[in-house]
């Protein structure tokens, strides 16, 4: 009897933090949405809900055969990417037809993805038309793994993932228990991530790794857009590497981008954002590290524009 109280007491308290906005029971339903499964890029928005179309991206349905007069862009990011009203691809799209220059988008985008997934992702849309691929992003490939699975080239809470099939009765506490989320997401002890989170004590080796993981993405991205992706508009397709402006604070964090920087200075394909960060305004009050407002991603876009314009304007049709 005195378990069966306890027990009942034990639930109710529960379901009264995860109200509150403790643990991982309170998020399930916006996780599966935005973190659906999906086969070789882990994960990506849930097809077929919200402004999700039948891949599971934002935006209008895609269309593998677009008119011979416009040029097709392909988008991948994070949830910068993802969010938006509207995102900064529309936003481009916008700008450039307001320059004469007629397009059709794709937004690959999803929320916590990183380039890794990225790159799986292009391969595995390769039946689609694309002039320019812009991989942007910085922030989940530094803080992401910092904040995270550190694992260089490792999805977001990629342990989780493993973990449902090892330990399953735990993975179920954690995600449907405010406590023992909530205990998770400060100490990684039922997971197990805290002992694979140790590897950051030796940082400048382990940055060194996420850094040299960064240039491995894009160099290779790169390699299949030449080689791989059929243009629609142009000649042959184009591939560039955009760094985004982040509002990084913690010594650490600044230090892995610069190395990121370091390393991808002198490719011609690499475009450094970072300069926009003194110019576009950072949510939560300007406290937010990664995600900016919804008015400055004009900012962001208006930048794009300039440079793929450039990009249009050398190759021929």
């Amino acid at each position: 009897r005195n378990l069966l109280i306890f027990l009942s007491l034990f639930v109710i308290l529960d379901i009264f933090f995860s109200i509150i906005g403790f643990g991982n029971l309170f998020k399930q339903n916006e996780y599966l949405s935005r973190r659906y499964p999906s086969p070789y890029d882990m994960f990506s928005a849930k097809p077929n809900v919200k402004a999700h179309n039948s891949y599971g991206f934002k935006g209008k349905e895609f269309i593998k055969n677009p008119k011979k007069n416009l040029v097709s862009i392909a988008f991948f990011g994070g949830s910068t990417g993802y969010n938006g009203a509207p995102p900064i691809v529309d936003r481009l799209s916008k700008l450039l037809k307001e320059e004469g220059i007629e397009n059709i988008f794709y937004n690959f985008s999803s929320t916590s993805s990183n380039h890794t997934q990225h790159k799986h992702r292009l391969l595995k849309n390769l039946d689609f038309k694309y002039d320019i691929v812009i991989f942007y992003g910085g922030g989940n490939e530094t803080e992401g793994y910092y904040l995270y699975d550190p694992r260089p080239g490792f999805p977001y809470n990629f342990y989780y993932k493993v973990m449902s099939e090892t330990r399953p009765f735990m993975n179920f506490l954690i995600k449907n228990s405010s406590f023992f989320g909530e205990i998770e997401n400060r100490t990684g002890y039922f997971s197990g991530v805290n002992k694979i989170k140790v590897i950051k004590n030796d940082f400048k080796n382990w940055s060194d790794k996420i850094a040299e993981q960064y240039k491995k993405d894009v160099a290779e991205s790169k390699k299949i857009v030449q080689h791989l992706v059929t243009p629609n508009y142009c000649n042959k397709s184009s591939f560039i590497s955009v760094l985004q402006p982040l509002n990084f604070k913690d010594s650490a964090k600044i230090a892995m981008v610069e190395k990121i920087r370091n390393k991808m200075n002198k490719l011609d394909f690499f475009y450094d954002y970072s300069f926009l960060a003194k110019k576009v305004t950072f949510a939560m009050n300007r406290k937010d590290r990664i995600h900016i407002t919804n008015d400055s991603k004009e900012i962001v876009a208006s930048q794009l524009k300039s440079d793929i314009i450039k990009i249009i304007s050398k190759c021929s049709n």
